[in-house]
């Protein structure tokens, strides 16, 4: 992208000192993604206080080279007021867009799941950060499943069993990360090796993770509390034991995508838990 563009919607993800005055600051926007911009003068400015994570902003740049000039900025709402727990959750969804997103690719879906994200951290409730963190399960996973299908490596969980078949919810399946596939496990048939029908393109200490045909299926729907069961009276049963197996899946898929280095995030969220 070269030249200026007019004010986009976004949100700031991070941003660094820069020299006496300025900052770089990364953004994801609604038009163009991810952007790094040269906010020059931005630490003594009148705008100082609109670079907050979390406050729907509105931004401009210029320039023809990889880190752009920040031309404007404005603020198009408050920023959103997030206890402990929940901060230490958006973090980690800005920390993966930072390190997953590539430059300068708009993702307006993904910046649509992200306002929905950041609204379904503010409805967690709890007395405690283990009850707050269980009762953003579902917020968590659908964001890291979002982000994995905006960059184009979210397995297809509707026809991932068997050589693409549809999984079966009663049915028991080891899911593969690093294949995107599950294999079903078969009570009546104790020796057969799972690791036989997907070999193929496994990375190294893919041991996969046993889980139910429902995760699956939920994963494929989107829809981690509304799973059809063949007995509608389980619904509150049925939620509890999908995320769970949802949280294994998602988990090794997130690590392949980041690398051997660690997340800062989960520095906080380790912080929370001692404190």
């Amino acid at each position: 992208m070269s030249g200026g563009t007019d004010l986009s919607a976004a949100y700031l993800l991070h941003y660094t000192a820069h020299r006496d005055s300025s900052f770089i600051a990364d953004f994801f926007t609604l038009n163009s993604g991810l952007v790094t911009l040269y906010a020059r003068g931005a630490r003594s400015g009148k705008n100082r206080p609109l670079y907050q994570p979390f406050r729907p902003l509105f931004v401009s740049w210029t320039g023809d080279r990889e880190l752009k000039t920040l031309t404007g900025i404005e603020a198009s709402g408050t920023p959103i007021d997030f206890n402990d727990t929940a901060m230490a959750c958006a973090y980690y969804f800005n920390e993966l867009m930072l390190r997953l997103l590539p430059k300068f690719v708009s993702q307006p879906e993904l910046f649509g799941h992200y306002l929905l994200a950041l609204q379904g951290l503010e409805e967690g409730e709890g007395d405690s950060t283990e009850a707050r963190l269980a009762s953003l399960e579902p917020c968590l996973r659908l964001f890291e499943l979002a982000l994995l299908d905006a960059i184009g490596v979210a397995p297809d969980f509707g026809a991932c069993a068997n050589d693409g078949q549809t999984p079966v919810a009663a049915s028991r399946y080891r899911f593969y990360p690093s294949l995107g596939r599950a294999a079903e496990l078969f009570s009546d048939q104790p020796d057969c090796d799972p690791y036989e029908i997907h070999r193929e393109g496994l990375i190294r200490n893919d041991a996969g993770v046993e889980v139910s045909g429902r995760s699956l299926l939920a994963l494929a729907a989107v829809d981690l509390e509304t799973i059809e069961d063949d007995n509608p009276d389980n619904a509150n049963e049925k939620s509890a034991s999908v995320l769970p197996d949802v949280k294994r899946i998602m988990r090794p898929l997130i690590r392949i995508q980041l690398g051997d280095r660690p997340l800062k995030s989960r520095k906080y969220f380790e912080s929370l838990r001692r404190g």
